[in-house]
């Protein structure tokens, strides 16, 4: 009988995902793969992540929806799936002989290395012709990218938002994030970050859009947080805080949504004041949906174990 999902259930076999959460990494890496394993988990399989997990919302999340994590994967693994930066780490991950099927989570277009069966670019930026030269399944578009069900539609009305996420904040960038309030005209801001200044409310990480549905705009990092803020339909504002979230940022400017690239040096006040006049011209970003359930069944396919209605 099929799960809830629709998918028929699976005889439990293992999915691993390697992945870390750490302030070094942030949480977007560990966070997409959880909601993979999620949905892996509810279509009857078996689901470990694999990694350092030093964010505390991030163990958290693996403890509701029952993924272990674990310091060494577990035996007769029948998919890895391997979301990290580390290029010899990655190389090493794809000649992983114990594993079934091998897939490498990428986010900019780049070689893959030998041995991976499929790539997975979890980017609403993504395209298949990114990878042309990779031989594997390619699952990249908009169909695949690894929101978080159940997000709340947004409300507004409330006091405007900024999200860093679990990243540690540069003195620069605390300093421009104490400005801002001034700058915006206002008291005081909500914000998702650590070790937050003066007249930043401190959002709660577990649940941050229960709170920020209400916000009238968002400032934020262009990185996992951005496709939430796609889901929920809130006014954007992207920003630039380092050379990584460069291409997703190309695709929010592309939709007509301001970007603020807060890499080059220069005074927080007038930092400060660029965020505030991009929110003046903050919109929503083009309509996304949860997309956690098609990598799971590409993957499932991938091991042969296909839906049966």
């Amino acid at each position: 009988m099929p799960s809830q999902d629709g998918l028929t259930p699976m005889s439990g076999p293992l999915l691993v995902a390697r992945a870390d959460a750490t302030n070094h990494t942030g949480a977007g890496h560990a966070m997409r793969c959880l909601g993979v394993l999620e949905r892996w988990i509810d279509s009857g399989g078996r689901a470990e992540l694999w990694g350092t997990i030093k964010i505390g919302f991030v163990r958290r999340r693996a403890e509701r929806v029952g993924v272990p994590i674990v310091a060494a994967p577990g035996n007769g693994a029948a998919v890895l799936l391997v979301d990290v930066y580390d290029p010899t780490e990655r190389t090493t991950l794809g000649l992983e002989r114990t594993v079934s099927v091998r897939v490498l989570v990428e986010d900019f277009g780049e070689d893959i290395p030998p041995g991976y069966s499929a790539v997975w670019n979890p980017n609403a930026y993504a395209a298949a012709s990114d990878y042309s030269d990779f031989a594997g399944r390619v699952l990249a578009g908009q169909e695949f990218v690894p929101v978080q069900e159940g997000l709340p539609a947004w409300v507004g009305g409330g006091v405007g938002a900024v999200s860093f996420g679990a990243m540690r904040l540069s003195d620069r960038l605390a300093s421009v994030m104490g400005a801002l309030p001034a700058a915006c005209g206002v008291s005081s801001l909500q914000c998702v970050a650590t070790s937050l200044p003066a007249r930043c409310r401190p959002v709660p990480a577990d649940d941050v859009w229960s709170t920020l549905k209400y916000a009238p705009w968002l400032i934020s990092a262009v990185g996992s947080t951005t496709w939430e803020a796609a889901v929920v339909g809130i006014p954007f504002v992207g920003v630039i805080a380092a050379d990584n979230h460069v291409v997703a940022a190309r695709w929010v400017a592309s939709h007509g949504v301001p970007v603020v690239d807060l890499r080059p040096e220069g005074s927080p006040e007038d930092a400060a004041t660029a965020l505030a006049v991009a929110v003046k011209q903050a919109r929503p970003l083009p309509r996304l949906h949860p997309g956690a359930r098609a990598v799971v069944c590409e993957v499932r396919s991938l091991i042969g174990w296909t839906s049966r209605r």
